[in-house]
């Protein structure tokens, strides 16, 4: 019987280290949204250091969210969890280096003068 009220108590224990893990990391969550909010729409800072600010931001936020919420750095297999996450940052870059390679190659490849715009819609008639 002794047996089963220490795991009661240890169980007990770890139900709240984990709330108080999820609770710290919603209130720490909340917090970098209102400060980026705050950011934006306050218009603290503008231009390139608000873009510095946020991107600092959502880095901090992306922290918590991988230590609070997806317990990242605890447990046994710490180096499989760090291999898939340096993994799925891979894949992340990839696919937005490759999104914005993509735009901006068909955006330099839509620009045209005036003179040729002009040209074109005279040819179409207006269309």
């Amino acid at each position: 019987m002794s047996k089963n009220t220490r795991n009661s108590a240890t169980n007990d224990e770890i139900d709240q280290s984990h709330i108080t893990s999820y609770l710290s990391g919603f209130v720490l969550s909340i917090l970098l949204t209102l400060v980026s909010y705050g950011l934006v729409v306050g218009k603290i800072i503008q231009g390139w250091n608000l873009v510095f600010a946020l991107s600092a931001l959502a880095i901090a936020q992306c922290m918590v969210q991988l230590v609070f919420f997806l317990h990242l750095g605890q447990g046994q297999k710490f180096g499989a969890k760090i291999g898939s996450f340096l993994f799925m940052l891979l894949v992340a870059a990839i696919v937005i280096v490759g999104s914005v390679w993509i735009m901006r190659d068909l955006n330099v490849r839509m620009i045209h003068s005036d003179e040729q715009q002009k040209t074109y819609m005279e040819d179409q008639q207006g269309i």
